[in-house]
């Protein structure tokens, strides 16, 4: 039976043998129970009679006949509801915040909702069940965000919904009268977690040193505390421990590095990784500055102090932010007043024993998760290097960018995969699968018809997708895809066959008619959406026409076949069409005048699948590199065969795969209209801001420019897994999408990067307007320095006495005794 939460059977508890009540109001005992069993107890008439004498009749004698439940704990050792007998791993990661202020009920019934429903709130879609009290106050049942504790929950709640908060309800073995009185349900109330989100929250409290069901770790995971009735002042001091845990964590290597204040010493520098980077940027960015903040004179100082005043002496020790501060001003980090505010800021206002704040939170937790996967990928390749052996390749769903995209190889795809994408490349070879993984999507995106979901920047975008397969010739560019493609085609492809018959009817019914007869109206609903490459423009305008919305779809062998759908050949082509395939709204079509001439005015909705090789894929954009085909691009490869290497074995593509697939395919034919998908959006920023501090570090525009584009395709790719789930998320979905992301970042880096910039660096631009040059001289200067800042400038030195007799005429200057020029200060 599964068990959801503790059902305390309270007041007259019978022994299931003999019948006889266990004890009255028996409070220390607690089972589990279902959730039929919650909402039957809950819906009891009797139930509601009883809360209506406590509440109208002021029996407040009768509240501990009330049942309740234990937020908190599934079971306890022999149902004896204490911490000393609390199983962990039954964690819920649930809580109950008890708002006891009758005056705030309303505001805090009306705020939990609003914060429910609040994108940028920790706490969205984690309100579960709100039910007025016994006594009319409130109850509001919560998820835990994933590494909160319980305590660290409901502060930070109470805290957005502005209610005081009540420390008495942390205790772990808490339980809470219920009255069935419901203001708000959310299904997922009494709904159990998956195996992979308690995994994932484990996961979370165990990298904060914490057991699974986030209390202080114990040997032999025996439960922390005791009887909070028997030892009341002994769980208190459980609970502060608790409290302080992760600030301890915090701050050991700051004893260890920080500066010894009776000595004069200076903390040494420590070298900053990717860990300590992302710490201080987001202090930065919390504290509402960028980088140049910290190198402008006049506000330095402050910019500084703003930086460490939000957290970052909580987050990394002195060393550390020394270490982050020389690569982000490197110009005044040593300045001795510099270290002497860092060093005094540390030595004054460090506190290991305070509290982490909201904000604190959640970048130690995500620079845990960046530290560790940083380590694992480092001592993997310090381990591959040892042994002679090559440099293990790095996981695009955990690894830091910076070893991604050092990494001679592109990132791998991640082992746990969404549930479409893992079918997909179910009977796909281990080394091809990325190429499937990449590839799948562009048939799949033309199932829906006029489906648009809506980006971060508020603006619709459709599931127009393509994907380019650069691999050496013999590599199974087209084998590794051949099946796949053809499979998830079928539905499309059995309908276009019926279409074509019904096409080829008309046409012979229409070319039969004499001129002076009336010819047959064109039949409506003619959609044929698999489309061959050598189509015509007329052609192609007429099949926009005809498909009420749906996607059309090409597969070219090789890529050169784009130049037909394209209508040019060679230097030529400017992949116009290209670009309309990948934008929403941009105007196709044609207007012919003929009576039957084809008119068709609308975007170009085309996915496609392609296949070359690097020399040719290189030779076809040669002249358009800085002109954005390439970033519209979603590229995929494989890899290079050894000499002598097996042939890859593909398993069986059959009925069976058809049938899987078919569920899939459903969703998205339903699917229709402007949809938002709030998990893709959210997961699209955290993307985008990873994305930003590494193009910040490392002062690429290129990564930056290709980032922009990149991100709508990873954006694009959730929403349609998010669709072919039936609206459904999928935990997995976020891993996929960053490997996707970085996967096809790294390929354009590697096959066209060098490229991009040399095209961009013989394009010659002004970078800046004219400057006056009066401004730039000193007070009193020479005839001399004039004539340098107008070679500084790009100017001659021929033109300095026409320059310097205008400035004189019109009063600018004066000519001095001594033959130098004075600037005159205007009133």
């Amino acid at each position: 039976m599964e068990t959801i939460m503790i059902f305390a059977m309270n007041p007259r508890l019978k022994n299931s043998t003999t019948g006889k009540m266990i004890g009255k109001y028996h409070r220390g005992y607690a089972e589990p129970a279902t959730a039929q069993q919650i909402v039957e107890m809950l819906g009891r008439e009797d139930l509601r009679q009883l809360v209506s004498q406590i509440r109208n009749e002021g029996r407040d004698e009768l509240k501990e006949q009330l049942p309740s439940l234990c937020p908190h704990y599934s079971q306890f050792k022999d149902n004896h509801r204490a911490q000393s007998d609390i199983i962990a791993e039954s964690f819920t990661y649930k809580t109950c915040v008890d708002v006891d202020e009758v005056s705030l009920v309303e505001q805090a019934i009306s705020r939990a909702q609003e914060v429910n429903g609040d994108e940028l709130s920790d706490f969205e879609g984690m309100v579960e069940y709100i039910e007025r009290s016994p006594r009319n106050k409130c109850h509001i049942w919560l998820r835990m965000p994933v590494g909160m504790t319980i305590e660290e929950t409901q502060r930070a709640f109470c805290e957005e919904i502005s209610v005081p908060y009540d420390e008495s309800c942390t205790t772990p073995e808490r339980f809470i009268y219920m009255t069935g009185d419901e203001v708000y349900r959310s299904e997922r109330w009494l709904q159990p977690l998956s195996a992979d989100e308690i995994e994932e929250r484990r996961e979370a409290f165990l990298m904060r040193g914490l057991d699974v069901d986030g209390r202080k770790f114990v040997e032999g995971n025996k439960a922390h505390g005791t009887n909070e009735a028997d030892e009341p002042d002994k769980a208190h001091e459980t609970n502060k421990a608790n409290r302080t845990h992760e600030a301890n964590s915090a701050h050991e290597t700051n004893k260890a590095h920080g500066t010894n204040k009776a000595n004069g010493a200076q903390s040494p520098v420590v070298a900053a990784d990717d860990r300590t980077r992302f710490i201080v940027k987001e202090c930065l960015n919390e504290a509402g500055l960028e980088v140049r903040d910290l190198n402008e004179l006049g506000g330095i100082h402050n910019a500084v102090k703003s930086v460490l005043s939000v957290g970052a002496t909580q987050l990394v020790t002195e060393g550390e932010f020394l270490g982050v501060m020389a690569e982000l001003m490197p110009t005044y980090w040593e300045d001795k007043n510099f270290r002497r505010l860092v060093s005094d800021f540390y030595a004054k206002y460090t506190d290991e024993n305070q509290k982490l704040t909201q904000f604190q939170r959640r970048v130690f937790a995500q620079s845990r998760r960046l530290g560790r996967a940083t380590t694992t990928e480092k001592s993997a390749t310090q381990a591959d290097s040892e042994k002679g052996q090559k440099p293990t390749t790095v996981h695009g769903h955990s690894a830091s960018l910076t070893d991604i995209y050092a990494s001679s190889v592109p990132p791998v795809l991640p082992e746990k995969l969404p549930k479409l994408v893992r079918l997909v490349t179910s009977l796909t070879p281990d080394e091809m699968k990325a190429n499937v993984a990449q590839g799948m999507f562009p048939p799949l995106g033309v199932y829906p018809r006029n489906l648009s979901f809506t980006y971060i920047d508020h603006l619709p975008r459709e599931l127009r997708m393509n994907c380019l397969t650069i691999g050496e010739t013999g590599g199974g560019k087209d084998t590794s895809l051949k099946l796949p493609l053809k499979h998830l085609t079928k539905p499309m492809a059995d309908r276009d066959m019926v279409n074509r018959h019904r096409l080829q009817e008309f046409n012979e019914q229409y070319n039969t008619k004499a001129m002076n007869k009336e010819k047959p109206k064109r039949p409506e609903g003619l959609i044929i959406q698999y489309i061959r490459s050598d189509i015509t423009c007329a052609r192609l305008s007429q099949l926009m026409d005809d498909s009420q919305g749906a996607f059309l779809y090409t597969n070219m062998h090789e890529f050169e076949q784009w130049y037909g759908i394209e209508g040019v050949r060679g230097t030529n082509c400017t992949f116009k069409n290209l670009k309309l395939a990948d934008d929403e709204d941009n105007p196709f079509g044609q207007e012919r005048a003929g009576s039957q001439s084809v008119n068709y005015s609308g975007s170009l909705g085309l996915n496609w699948n392609a296949s070359t090789t690097p020399a040719k894929a290189q030779y076809m954009f040669r002249f358009v590199m800085v002109d954005g085909p390439l970033s519209r691009l979603c590229l995929a490869t494989t890899p290079k065969r050894e000499i002598g290497s097996p042939i890859p074995v593909y398993g069986y593509y059959g009925e069976a795969y058809d049938k899987a697939l078919a569920p899939y395919i459903e969703n998205l034919e339903k699917a229709s209209g402007e949809l938002t998908c709030k998990q893709a959006c959210k997961l699209v920023k955290r993307l985008k801001a990873e994305c930003d501090q590494f193009s910040q570090q490392t002062q690429d525009e290129l990564f930056d420019n290709l980032t922009h584009r990149a991100l709508v395709h990873a954006f694009r790719k959730a929403c349609l897994l998010y669709t072919a789930n039936g609206m459904k998320w999928e935990r997995l979905i976020e891993d996929f999408c960053r490997w996707s992301l970085h996967y096809d970042l790294w390929l354009k880096l590697h096959f066209f990067g060098d490229l991009i910039r040399q095209a961009d660096s013989q394009t010659h631009t002004s970078h800046r307007g004219p400057r006056n040059l009066l401004h730039l001289l000193p007070q009193t200067f020479t005839r001399q320095e004039a004539v340098n800042v107008r070679l500084q400038q790009g100017k001659d030195s021929d033109g300095t006495c026409n320059m310097l007799a205008q400035w004189k005429k019109r009063g600018y200057i004066t000519l001095t005794d001594d033959g130098c020029y004075t600037k005159v200060v205007k009133e």
